[in-house]
């Protein structure tokens, strides 16, 4: 299937990452429009669906006894009745991780409307939810990710391609799957055997596949690792690998046995290839062909400290706290808009404008923290981690102490 370079009438040009989600949310097909060209061992669905990598013979199969159980803690995003998009797995009852180019897109192809993204696991595909907040404009709010607009120019920024959603309920019944850390050592370091198990387009999508042991990828003859380093921002939080994948794997975990089970090395997010020119072709002729060279995941090590951070967040909920947030911005001269009960831009700017006015760091976040302050129930001293708020120095009448 992938061809190597055989005369020395090819070149390599520059290496590009592609997505399999960007052509799923309806967005341009980035890899098919730079000529590049699917494996022969796959065919190309009706729908444009970027190049996948099955190297040699396909071995994604069905969930056998052992992994049956990851059912429960790996299924698909949906985007309403637009059918499935990527894969997710939770990291706890109600929170999920997957790739950040599967709720917010590319740099070059918008993503899905997060409000209409609703998850569910593989064993209970009946019972979904959406993304916290989606009723009330906050689940964009409700996500802390790498980076909101991947960059997939060389130098791709791969390594932040990575995000964690908070669900509105918690259908993740069976908990979170644990993020493998060896002791010392980043995610995935001295991990030589890797098992991915995720949803795919091109198979039946009601049904999770699993491919593994597959190894990582450190000697790649067509891609020198000076060329590796300029088409990636960050390539020590990148695991390259070769299980096989399909449209649609996005954002599905890479798997290890650890000590307290199946723990999360990585998440899948892409392929790697190179495609080859003839040297003297004309200006603006397509590449000859291209060769996938390793499939990519990032490190899990890369969002471990981004998701205890996400664990302390305390959003407003309901619309009557939307409601009452901006009752009270717009009574301190902050918002001067008509009350919404959905999060919007001008409420967010005012909330921002409080926080520049007093002191505090900017975040534009409606918490139920701020809400308080804002309504007087607790002082600013007393209340979580707000800024404490000094206007004086006080001095304390020091007692005489015992002789």
């Amino acid at each position: 299937m992938p061809y190597a370079l055989k005369s020395a009438r090819f070149l390599a040009a520059p290496l590009a990452l592609l997505l399999v989600k960007i052509a799923l949310v309806g967005g341009p097909d980035t890899a098919l429009a730079a000529g590049l060209s699917a494996p022969k061992s796959l065919s190309v669905p009706a729908s444009p669906i970027t190049p996948v990598a099955v190297f040699e013979t396909d071995r994604r199969t069905l969930l056998d006894t052992a992994r049956k159980p990851l059912s429960a803690y790996i299924g698909t995003l949906r985007s309403g009745t637009g059918g499935p998009v990527c894969t997710a797995f939770c990291l706890k009852e109600d929170v999920i991780a997957t790739a950040s180019h599967c709720l917010f897109g590319t740099s070059a192809a918008k993503g899905p409307n997060l409000d209409r993204i609703e998850f569910s696991t593989a064993d209970a595909p009946g019972i979904a939810s959406p993304i916290a907040g989606s009723r009330i404009g906050l689940a964009s709010h409700n996500v802390v990710s790498g980076t909101r607009a991947l960059n997939i120019a060389p130098p791709i920024d791969a390594a932040n391609d990575w995000a964690i959603a908070r669900l509105a309920k918690p259908v993740c019944h069976a908990g979170g799957l644990a993020l493998h850390q060896p002791a010392g050592e980043p995610a995935g370091a001295g991990t030589r055997n890797l098992y991915q198990v995720a949803m795919h387009r091109d198979l039946p999508d009601t049904q999770l596949r699993a491919d593994g042991p597959c190894p990582l990828v450190n000697d790649m003859p067509d891609a020198r690792a000076d060329l590796i380093a300029r088409d990636f921002t960050d390539t020590a939080a990148i695991l390259f690998h070769r299980c096989d994948t399909g449209p649609g794997s996005s954002g599905s975990p890479m798997l290890v046995e650890g000590q307290t089970g199946w723990e999360v090395a990585g998440i899948n997010i892409g392929t790697y290839v190179i495609s080859h020119a003839v040297v003297g072709a004309r200006a603006g002729d397509e590449p000859t062909g291209s060769t996938p060279i390793a499939n990519t995941a990032i490190s899990a090590d890369r969002f471990a400290d981004a998701l205890s951070r996400f664990e302390a967040n305390n959003l407003v909920e309901t619309q009557q706290e939307i409601s009452s947030l901006a009752e009270a911005l717009k009574q301190r001269g902050h918002y001067r808009h008509r009350i919404p009960q959905r999060m919007t831009r001008q409420l967010q700017r005012a909330i921002l404008s409080f926080e520049a006015s007093a002191g505090w760091p900017a975040t534009g976040q409606p918490t139920r923290s701020l809400l308080t302050v804002l309504t007087g129930q607790a002082s600013h001293q007393t209340t979580g981690s707000l800024p404490l708020f000094v206007t004086s120095a006080r001095l304390l009448r020091r007692l005489p102490g015992p002789r």
